[in-house]
């Protein structure tokens, strides 16, 4: 099986997990982190950030979900 090009990216992959170290998300997310960087051929960094009930992850992550073009329309 073909694996999938990265287009020359160099620079890790932050994988932002919104709960704290040691719990099952973050188990998840480390296993993940660990496939997708073996598929992709990069290294997938894992950043806890836990705090408001998700809400320090989530203000992360949002506005660059923002700024990604896509087409769902709710």
């Amino acid at each position: 099986m073909s694996r999938p090009r990265t287009r020359g990216r160099t620079t890790p992959i932050r994988l932002v997990v919104p709960y704290p170290p040691g719990g099952t998300s973050d188990n998840l997310g480390r296993l993940v982190a660990e496939r997708l960087g073996a598929n992709l051929g990069v290294t997938v960094v894992v950043d806890n950030k836990p705090g408001g009930t998700t809400q320090v992850g989530t203000e992360i992550v949002a506005p660059r979900l923002m700024a990604i073009p896509c087409c769902w329309v709710p």
